[in-house]
């Protein structure tokens, strides 16, 4: 019988990372900053101390897509792309912050494209996090 394999700690997205709360949820849509890069509608907000870990949320609208098999895909790709691609560096610089991303468009996209995507959503939300903390020293 095979051992279990060990896994590597950057590559997982454990549940204490995942942005459950209706309170934070609420005050990340209320009092978050929000950009838009087409088809993700992003907010953010600083919700803890800056050793805390970020938060993550995603979500898509049943206007969009009435089937839960299609909301389902579409998040399930998201949290993928967050997790594989993007969990190590908001490790490094979101501390502290909560994460919320919708998709907005109207037709089912690839994981490829959704992947391509998120990279410029992540992109500026670094840039977006570190202009933050830059003109609050």
């Amino acid at each position: 019988m095979d051992t279990p394999k060990e896994y590597d700690p950057l590559f997982i997205f454990p549940s204490d990372e995942k942005l459950k709360s209706k309170i934070l949820i609420d005050e990340l849509f209320k009092k978050g900053s929000s950009f838009f890069i087409y088809p993700f509608k992003c907010w953010y907000h600083k919700s803890g101390k800056a050793g805390n870990k970020p938060l993550f949320l995603t979500g898509v609208p049943k206007k969009s897509f009435k089937k839960a098999v299609d909301r389902n895909y579409m998040k399930r790709c998201v949290r993928e792309a967050y997790r594989l691609h993007h969990r190590q560096e908001a490790l490094h610089y979101a501390q502290g912050y909560s994460l919320g991303i919708v998709y907005v468009g109207k037709e089912k996209m690839s994981y490829k494209d959704i992947e391509k995507k998120l990279n410029v959503v992540f992109n500026r939300y670094i840039e977006d996090i570190n202009s933050a903390e830059k003109s609050s020293l």
